[in-house]
Parts: C-alpha cells; structure tokens; sequence
C-alpha cells in the first residue's frame, strides 16, 4: 500500500483500489518572502483522471473519489503551469546568458512579472547580473558561476570559495564549499538540529549519493574531498549565497528580521535562537505570514563585512519616529532591510526632511492632511472628472496613488517644515491644483462646478461622490420654470435633483425634472397644499416663475 495527502493505492481482495481525496501539494514560490512552500489545493481535472487510470494500470480496478460528481465537473481542466508559481532564478540567468530579455520570447505563459523582478534582483545581489542600459547583463563572476552547472546560489558561493582560497585557506574553504553544496542540493530529511555543521555532519555519516556529490564539487573547485568541515567558514559562504537572508535577532523568541524585510522564527528551544544574527538556508512560511527556519548557521555581522563588504551599504536616514514624536537623522549600515548600525547626523538636508515628512504622512495616511471643504470638494470633483471628461488625460486620484505620488504633489508645498504640527499649514487646494495642472482645474471648475445656480439666482452646493451621480438639493419652489433636469460636464452627466420642502424636508429625488412635473407633481401639490398653505403650489410648474417668497410677499 502507498499513501500521500493526495490518494492512496491499496489492494482488497485481489481488487487494486486508488482512493482519490481531490487534493494535492504544490510548491508555491512567494516572491516577496524568496520562499516556496507548500500549499494543499485542488487537483485538476486531468489530474483526476489519472489518479482513476492508476487503478486500472495492470488490471480492473476501482477509483473511489472523496468528492462528488458535481464536484469533479467544476474542477479546473488542467494544472496550473509551474512557470507561474515557481522560482525563475535560473530561468533569469538563462536568458542573460543568451542576451535576451523575456519580453524578447514568445511563451505559451508568460512568466510572472513579479517572480522575474524577485529573479533579477536576487542575481545582482549574487553578483551574477548587474544592471544594464536595456536589461541585466551577465558579469564576469556571473561567467564564472554559470560554469558551475548548479543553482545559481550555489554557483556564487563556489565562487566566491575559489575567490577566498588564498593565504593558506585553499584547502579549508574549498572543502567547506564542497559540502555546503552538497547540502544545499539535496538537505538531510527528518527531525534534525537547524545548526547546518549538525545536519552536515548527520550527512557525511552517510556517505552515498551526498558523499559523490561533494566530490564532484570539490574535484570542480580543484581538491580531493576530505571527512574535514571548517565551521568558521560556513557563515560567509552561506551568505554569498543567500544574501537575502542574513537575519538578526529581534530580541525575544527566537524571532528574526531577514534581510529581504521578512520575519522568521526558530523554536525557543533550539541553540541557535539566542545567536545575535544568523544565515538561514531553509525556511517555510506559515499561515500567519511568518517563516519558520529549519537550517541556518551562526554568523558574526563585522566579519561578514569583511568578507562580503557589496552587501553592505550605508545610507543617510531622515524620518519621522512616532515613539519619539521628533525627527530622527542618522547615518545607516544596511544589509538590504536590516540596520546593523547607525550614527545621529548633526545637521540633516532640508530636502530630506521633507522626505521624512512624506514618509510619515504615508505611514498614516490621507487622513492625517489638514483637509478642509474646500480641498476635499476640489479632490471628489477631479476624481470624478477623470471619469466624465477622459479628454483631460487627469492622474489617477485615489489615495495609494496620491500616496505614493507625494514627492511630486505635496513635497512642495512642505518647505521650512520640520515638524508634524507643521501639516497643519499646507494648502492643500492649492497643492492640488499644481498637480492637476491650472488649465484642468479651469476646466473643472467650469464642467464640474462646485456650486449650481437655480433659477432663482441662488447657489447651492452640489454633492459630488465617485461613482455616481451628483445631487444638487434645492427646495422645489425654486425651480419652477426649469422645464428639463440641468447637465454637467459637457453635457454627459445629468444632475440628480433632491427637491426639499419649504421645511428644508425631501419631497421628491428625480433626473427628470420634466417627467415628475407632469406625472408625480401632482400627488405632492395635493399634500403639500394642505401642509405649507403659504407657499406657492402651481398647476404649471414647469412654467411658473420660480420664487423664494411665500403668497403674502409675492403679494406684497
């Protein structure tokens, strides 16, 4: 009998039977984490069908599915192609290696854009690819990787392990390599220390295809494989290859920072969750969005450094620190989105505060702006102008859009401030109107008013909401005479009309002013008659002069 999460083979009574539980495990790839993991999902039909043909291989059989018909019929044809849910690394390297892009390709699916960015990214940081004036190339030690015949983390490493086999080191650093590769190939399986020198060593005990395979990649690297592991060497191979996952110590549980900005844990229980910063080889995210690390070695940060100064960088810092409630200037040490150290600046440039400022308002949002009628009138009309008048060719307005353009919009209109308190000065208005440009607000102003002339001569404000229609609310008295509903924005958009009694009260909701003065008019001219007997109730409205006065001042 064989067994898996996605069916089980057995044989009763000479009759082979496949049980089919409709589920499967995919290795998924997680750009934004550089992890993959496994996911239970649905089987595709097809898929279905095979498991069915397996209990007919050799003989009649039966196919016994958790599922219902129903069910069957409503899976989808085919798997989903892997292109589209793995890690494109060394399809990324490929195509450098042929001087394409792959937008130069015809695909039958085309690869993700977001895994080919991850893809990228990673090379460069591997020092594979640098960055071209069309598209990445390969560089010279990206060369000499790719002749490793390896995953391109394991052809960086070896690299680097020829590039640091000197002064004595040949032998310890190579041999160190061999294995590591060995390793990252294909990890010893079970219930193992997370400490790799453990897991290591389980895995020479074995010799076998591990043993065969860390000769091959010494006999690359130009030594004979020894039983000899040199641990002072694991940590800074180890980051050559994964230079995204040097992580340091959050102080509590075991928990880590990865330097591709995501968290990680290791069980409190094991040695190395008290170790101030790690290399993590293995991990697996978990429901909660968190990893969890399953081999990682030691790793002291000065010494990294020394050794793989590239991954390291420093960057002047100027922000906004809630906890502080003050602006923070200092100069950083990154490796990508850890802070290994940092120096308070004295003086920080002006532009940069404004920087900061923005990056604040971010964190907190539009709402956080000193928005008033005025601002907020003038940001619904134009959102809903980018709808109704596609001709002005206005930005996109929405708030992660105006957010994420705020060095253009806003940044501006911050100079001399240093403080949150400041925002309370912005103009916001007039922010706003330099980023839609002065002719498109012009236009606005004149196809989206703000406020509506009736026919008395009054002006009221007109409710602007993205989405839908305008409403003008006007009491009815004061649009006798107005015979067809009133238009906006070149005369696409009709106003709807909110026509209020003399007590400010809703009487009626039309876009068809004409049609309501001829049909439902005249069951309100009877009750309000009665009700607000003062006031004007024509038998014509559509053609009665429109008025704010009652019967006694018209009189008068």
């Amino acid at each position: 009998m064989t067994t898996n999460i996605a069916e089980t083979s057995l044989t009763i009574e000479g009759v082979r039977m496949v049980v089919d539980s409709g589920m499967e495990r995919v290795a998924v790839f997680n750009p934004k984490s550089g992890v993959t993991k496994l996911e239970t999902r649905r089987i595709a039909k097809s898929s279905a069908i095979q498991r069915a043909g397996r209990a007919g291989r050799i003989e009649a059989g039966t196919c016994l599915r958790f599922y219902s018909e129903e069910e069957f019929q409503r899976l989808r044809g085919e798997p989903e192609p892997a292109i589209l849910s793995s890690d494109l690394s060394s399809l990324v390297l490929e195509l450098a290696q042929w001087g394409c892009s792959a937008a130069d390709l015809q695909w039958i699916d085309l690869p993700p854009t977001r895994h080919l960015q991850q893809a990228t990214t990673l090379l460069i940081k591997l020092g594979i690819l640098e960055p071209g004036k069309n598209k990445p190339v390969l560089t010279e030690f990206g060369r000499a990787a790719t002749k490793c015949s390896a995953d391109p983390r394991i052809g960086a490493m070896l690299c680097h392990a020829q590039q640091w086999a000197v002064d004595g080191n040949d032998l310890a650093v190579k041999q160190t390599a061999a294995w590591l590769a060995a390793w990252m190939e294909e990890p010893p399986r079970g219930k193992f220390s997370a400490d790799i020198r453990l897991q290591i060593a389980e895995m020479q005990r074995g010799g076998g295809m591990a043993k065969k395979r860390a000769g091959q990649f010494a006999k690359q690297l130009g030594i004979p494989l020894a039983g000899d592991l040199f641990p002072a060497w694991l940590a800074p191979l180890l980051a050559a290859a994964f230079p995204d996952r040097v992580a340091i110590n959050r102080g509590n549980d075991g928990r880590y920072l990865l330097a591709n900005g995501h968290g990680a844990s290791l069980d409190p229980d094991e040695p190395l969750s008290s170790e101030n910063a790690l290399i993590v080889a293995e991990l697996t995210t978990t429901r909660q969005g968190d990893s969890r690390i399953f081999a990682a070695v030691a790793a002291d940060i000065d010494e990294l450094e020394s050794y793989l100064p590239g991954l390291f960088e420093t960057v002047d810092r100027v922000d906004w620190d809630e906890g502080k409630g003050r602006l923070v200037a200092e100069q950083q040490k990154r490796v990508g989105a850890l802070v290994v150290s940092r120096k308070a600046l004295p003086e920080p440039d002006p532009a940069r505060i404004g920087e900061a400022l923005a990056n604040a308002v971010r964190r907190k949002g539009l709402s956080c702006l000193p928005w008033n009628e005025s601002s907020e009138g003038l940001l619904i009309r134009a959102r809903c102008g980018r709808e109704w008048l596609p001709e002005l060719e206005l930005p996109a307005l929405d708030d992660d859009t105006l957010l994420a353009e705020l060095d253009n919009w806003l940044v501006p209109f911050m100079a001399g401030m240093r403080k949150i308190s400041d925002l309370k000065k912005l103009d916001l208005k007039g922010a706003l109107e330099a980023y839609l440009g002065w002719d498109n607000v012009k236009t606005l102003n004149r196809e989206t008013p703000a406020r509506f002339e009736v026919p008395t001569g009054s002006s009221y404000t007109i409710r602007y909401k993205e989405g839908e229609a305008p409403v003008l609310a006007v009491r009815m008295q004061e649009m006798y005479g107005q015979q067809a509903s009133p238009v906006i924005a070149m005369g696409r958009v009709t106003l709807v009309i909110e026509l209020l009694s003399p007590a400010q009260r809703p009487l009626q909701i039309t876009r068809d002013l004409a049609s309501f003065w001829e049909g439902a008019y005249r069951d309100v001219q009877k009750e309000m008659k009665g009700r607000y007997p003062k006031h004007v109730w024509p038998d014509d409205p559509a053609t009665h002069e429109p008025t704010r006065k009652t019967k006694r001042q018209l009189q008068g």
